[in-house]
């Protein structure tokens, strides 16, 4: 339809008259599809399950991602869901993430020139496992998390994060290759005796007896 409309516009309409309103025809036509597609987030439910999703988020397969409820994931993120992701409940997912179940960072040398004649999933050499995010985490921007890879809950990935490995419940993950470099029940516990309006429902939520419980924590 747009082709036509130049075709019409070329026909009927001087040179010069002609090329300012094809111009401002294309810039319209750029400006309506960037409008369409600027970012945006959505409440919506998946499997009896509310979500709050960008609608510029990339996920291959939806049936192999296991999503709990109250999950948010921002823009420009990418779920590589090839083998299997589980996201538990109440997690935050920050812009720009990447999570990914296979890598061909090692069988691109082994194939080289050959590497596209065979087909991907046969590849010798091609790192395969599925990752774990439990409950109530929070991963930052930029953060890559890489197979095999299984994070406990109510955790912190620090934004540019290189994660691969174990990590504990609590645990606060940061670097590249990324460690675990504190507890984030030591923060909760200062932030806790300032806000004791909090306390129960935090208690409540993670099944502690008493914020004393997170005082002397390693």
């Amino acid at each position: 339809m747009v082709n036509i409309l130049k075709k019409v516009i070329k026909f009927f309409l001087p040179k010069r008259s002609r090329s300012v309103i094809i111009e401002r025809l294309n810039n319209f036509i750029y400006f309506n599809a960037l409008y369409k597609a600027r970012p945006k987030v959505y409440a919506v439910e998946k499997n009896g399950k509310k979500l709050y999703l960008s609608n510029l988020i990339d996920v291959s397969h939806w049936n192999k991602l296991d999503i709990g409820n109250n999950v948010f994931i921002w823009h420009f993120t990418i779920l590589d869901t090839f083998n299997g992701i589980k996201i538990g409940d109440d997690c935050q997912i920050g812009t720009r993430v990447g999570i990914f179940t296979h890598s061909s960072h090692h069988s691109i040398r082994y194939y080289n020139k050959k590497y596209h004649e065979v087909y991907f999933d046969e590849h010798k050499g091609r790192v395969r496992g599925s990752v774990e995010i439990g409950d109530n985490t929070f991963v930052g921007a930029n953060a890559i998390i890489m197979p095999n890879t299984k994070i406990g809950k109510g955790c912190i990935v620090s934004g540019f994060s290189y994660v691969q490995g174990k990590f504990e419940d609590f645990s606060i993950i940061s670097g590249n290759p990324a460690k675990r470099v504190g507890d984030v029940r030591k923060v909760d516990y200062k932030f806790l005796k300032a806000n004791p309006e909090l306390v129960e429902s935090y208690l409540d939520y993670f099944g502690f007896n008493s914020i004393e419980d997170l005082k002397d924590v390693s």
